[in-house]
């Protein structure tokens, strides 16, 4: 028998329940699988963590500006009252503000400087700069 044919959950670190996670996820069960595995994109997750306050945010009420108001009902009680198409100004950014008050200034998204996120981390940026500088609250 090969080595290259030892199956993966005899490596250090490894054990069984991990070779079966890496089994059913990626396909590898043998020393071989794993010399031969080039995964196609690097993703560091040692940076994720929970955010505070998640659970009562995600019961936040929606604001009436940006709710659909298909129906006369909707319209008397205010839903899209105000609504700012940002396609319809010079800059395409709005300072109509879209969150309720409860998640306003938080931040759920830190884009990297790596690869295509410095693109969005700037823009990001450009963004909040604007709407400052515009009045809205962010």
């Amino acid at each position: 028998m090969s080595e290259l044919s030892t199956s993966i959950q005899y490596l250090s670190g490894v054990g069984p329940k991990r070779a079966e996670l890496l089994q059913r996820e990626l396909g590898l069960s043998t020393l071989g699988d794993l010399i031969h595995f080039y995964p196609f994109r690097y993703i560091d997750r040692s940076g994720l963590q929970r955010s505070a306050g998640t659970d009562s945010a995600l019961a936040s009420v929606q604001a009436l500006v940006i709710r659909n108001a298909p129906t006369k009902l909707m319209k008397n009680l205010g839903y899209g009252k105000g609504y700012q198409y940002a396609h319809d100004t010079e800059e395409k950014i709005t300072n109509m503000q879209c969150l309720p008050d409860s998640l306003l200034g938080k931040e759920y998204y830190c884009p990297t400087e790596q690869g295509v996120e410095a693109r969005y981390k700037a823009r990001l940026a450009e963004i909040k700069k604007w709407k400052c500088a515009h009045g809205a609250k962010v």
